[in-house]
C-alpha cells in the first residue's frame, strides 16, 4: 500500500504543474469623453474651436490636415465649406472614434439702407408742388413710382400730382430690396372770383401821331387818323402764389360810333403793360400775339387760355396792373368819319384758388 503511493502522488503533483494557465483579464479601449466644435455654424473665412478629451489612448489623430494631437486640447480651423473632424483615439486593445462637424454658410451681402424718404410739404393744393428728397446707400439701383423713374441714390425731385399720391422708393442690390414710402396729400381749395372794373384815371387811348385823348375808343377819326384803346385793371389784391383758372373780359357796355367793324376790319386784345399811359404806346403795326380777336361789336364777355396765362404771370411777378391794348386791322377807311367802339365799364373777371 506504500508501495503505491509515492508514485501516485508524485504523478499528481506533475500533472498538476503542466495544466494550461486561466486567461489573463483584457486591456480597456480608449475612452473619448468629448470632441465637440464651437461654434458648430460659422460663416466662410470664420473660425471655430475643435476641443476634445480623451483617455486610456497611445495616440489620438484627428483628420482633415490636423494629425497626432495629445489626449486633450484645442485646435482653432476654418473651413471653407462645411466639413466633418473625425478623431480617432488608439491603443493595444484597439480604436475608438467620434465625429464633430463644422457647418460653414456663405457670408451674404447686406440689404440696401434706405436712411431717408420723405416729401416736404406733406400736404399741397391742386397745382402746387412738393419736393420728394432721398439718402440711399449699399444700392445698385433706386426708383421711385410713380412718374419718377431711376433716380441717384441721394437726391430729391419735385413732382405736382393731380391727387393723392403715395410714392414708392425701391432700394435693390444682389441681396434683394428693400421699399419705403411717402405720401404727398393733395387738397382742391374752394376758388374765389374777383370782379374788377377798369380804372378810368389810368384807361385812354391814343391817336396816330400821339395824341392822348381820356376815353378808350378803339378805331379811326374824323381826320382818317387812327385810334387805338387802353385799360389798366388793379390786381393788387390777388394774393402772390394764388392758381388762376380762368379769366374774362367783357367790353361788351359800349357802343359804336360809326361802323368801326365794317370799315377798318378785325379788332384785336393785346396785353400791353404800359404803366403809365403815353403817346410812345402807339404801335403801327398790326401784330400777332394777341390776347383775343373780334370780327363784330362785343355782346359779352370772352374767355381765353392766352388771357389766363398773362394774367398769372402778371400775379406771378407781383405786379399791381394788368393792362390791355385794343387795336382794329386798319388804321382809317378814309371816310373822314369817326369809326370808333367807344368801351365803357370793361369788366375783369378772374378765379383762383389759393
Amino acid at each position: 500500500m506504500n508501495k503505491l503511493t509515492l508514485p501516485v502522488a508524485t504523478f499528481l503533483i506533475m500533472s498538476a504543474g503542466c495544466l494550461p494557465a486561466g486567461p489573463a483579464p483584457p486591456s480597456q479601449l480608449p475612452v473619448i469623453h468629448s470632441f465637440g466644435a464651437s461654434p458648430g455654424s460659422i460663416t466662410s473665412g470664420e473660425p471655430s474651436t475643435l476641443s476634445w478629451s480623451v483617455s486610456n489612448a497611445t495616440t489620438v489623430n484627428i483628420d482633415q490636415g490636423i494629425g497626432n494631437v495629445p489626449l486633450a486640447g484645442s485646435r482653432v480651423v476654418s473651413p471653407n465649406k462645411t466639413t466633418n473632424y473625425t478623431l480617432v483615439a488608439t491603443n493595444e486593445s484597439g480604436s475608438m472614434t467620434a465625429t464633430a462637424q463644422v457647418v460653414v454658410t456663405e457670408e451674404t451681402a447686406a440689404l440696401p439702407i434706405i436712411g431717408s424718404f420723405a416729401a416736404a410739404p406733406e400736404s399741397i393744393t391742386l397745382g402746387k408742388s412738393s419736393a420728394l428728397s432721398w439718402n440711399v446707400s449699399d444700392a445698385a439701383e433706386v426708383t421711385i413710382d410713380p412718374d419718377v423713374g431711376s433716380v441717384e441714390p441721394m437726391g430729391s425731385a419735385s413732382v405736382s400730382p393731380e391727387a393723392s399720391t403715395t410714392y414708392t422708393l425701391t432700394a435693390t442690390n444682389e441681396s434683394g430690396s428693400v421699399s419705403a414710402t411717402a405720401q404727398v396729400v393733395v387738397t382742391t381749395p374752394s376758388p374765389q372770383t374777383v370782379t374788377l372794373f377798369s380804372i378810368g384815371a389810368e384807361d385812354g387811348s391814343v391817336i396816330g401821331g400821339g395824341v392822348i385823348h381820356p376815353h378808350p375808343y378803339a378805331g379811326d377819326t374824323d381826320k382818317n387818323r387812327a385810334r387805338q384803346a387802353f385799360l389798366s385793371f388793379d390786381i393788387s389784391g390777388i394774393p402772390a402764389g394764388v392758381i388762376i383758372q380762368s379769366a374774362s373780359l367783357d367790353l361788351s357796355r359800349g357802343d359804336e360810333l360809326g361802323e368801326p367793324f365794317v370799315g377798318l376790319g378785325v379788332m384785336k386784345v393785346y396785353s400791353l403793360q404800359y404803366g403809365t399811359l403815353d403817346g410812345g404806346e402807339f404801335v403801327s403795326g398790326f401784330l400777332g400775339g394777341e390776347t383775343y380777336k373780334y370780327y363784330s361789336r362785343p355782346r359779352g364777355a370772352f374767355r381765353s387760355s392766352k388771357l389766363t396765362s398773362e394774367i398769372q404771370a402778371r400775379v406771378d411777378a407781383g405786379a399791381p396792373r394788368f393792362q390791355v391794348r385794343l387795336q382794329f386791322q386798319k388804321h382809317t377807311n378814309g371816310d373822314y368819319r369817326d369809326d370808333v367802339l367807344r368801351v365803357r365799364q370793361p369788366e375783369l373777371v378772374i378765379t383762383y384758388v389759393n
